[in-house]
């Protein structure tokens, strides 16, 4: 199977879906991830945005080794002065036009309280709906649509949830990769924080001892039954 991951900034991948990743590697399923911003601002002690960038990128890439991932794909828009506008759904376009069809797509859930993952999240459907229709045949050849689209959560807990994943047997992998964001470890305890909630995802569900919860905004009941992911 292939697999596409859409994260509006380095570490969100891992945050949000990160042992589901590595489940999809030990499968031998083909995994690209595609950042949506630069990611300068997730280190502001460095004032050059340019640098704060190749930082976090690097970063991503030794992460992604760690999970799996080898094809990273980066639309490097500026932080924290985004709207979805026609330059960054074309470019979306693009690249999933180039990538190919996929089976699962993972996309920030549409409740997330940080404004740039809720625009994600609407940027992705838009291009998916617009990649897989006859629209705009210079971004591309159009594709078929995912089977399956998956909502992640990262800064916001998701109140409702259908599909539960249990991550326990790759739980090391997770903690890893969340190490390899050595800038972002050194500004907020991922570790804890992101492990901590997939403890309690499965507490309270009784599928693991370390769960990954989604929001489904689409399913076909044919993969659900080949597994998820």
């Amino acid at each position: 199977m292939k697999i596409i991951v859409i994260a509006p900034h380095h570490d969100d991948e891992v945050i949000g879906c990160g042992g589901s990743i590595c489940l999809h590697s030990q499968r031998g399923d083909e995994l690209v991830v595609i950042y949506v911003f630069s990611g300068w601002s997730a280190i502001p002690s460095i004032g050059d945005k340019n640098k704060a960038s190749r930082i976090i990128q690097s970063e991503a890439i030794k992460s992604g080794r760690i999970l799996g991932v080898r094809d990273i794909r980066e639309l490097k828009f500026s932080d924290r002065s985004f709207a979805v506008g026609q330059e960054s759904l074309y470019e979306l376009i693009k690249i999933m036009r180039n990538i190919g069809d996929c089976d699962i797509l993972y996309i920030p859930h549409k409740y997330e309280r940080d404004r740039e993952h809720r625009i994600v999240n609407e940027l992705a459907r838009e291009a998916i709906w617009l990649a897989s229709s006859d629209y705009l045949p210079d971004l591309g050849t159009k594709i078929l649509p995912p089977n399956v689209i998956l909502g992640y959560e990262v800064w916001s807990p998701l109140s409702q949830y259908q599909l539960v994943v249990d991550i326990t047997p790759v739980i090391s992998c997770k903690k890893n990769a969340l190490k390899a964001y050595k800038t972002q470890m050194q500004i907020k305890n991922w570790i804890d924080g992101c492990i901590g909630l997939n403890a309690y995802r499965g507490i309270t569900t009784g599928k693991g001892k370390f769960v990954e919860v989604f929001q489904v905004q689409k399913i076909d009941c044919k993969i659900v039954n080949g597994g998820v992911p």
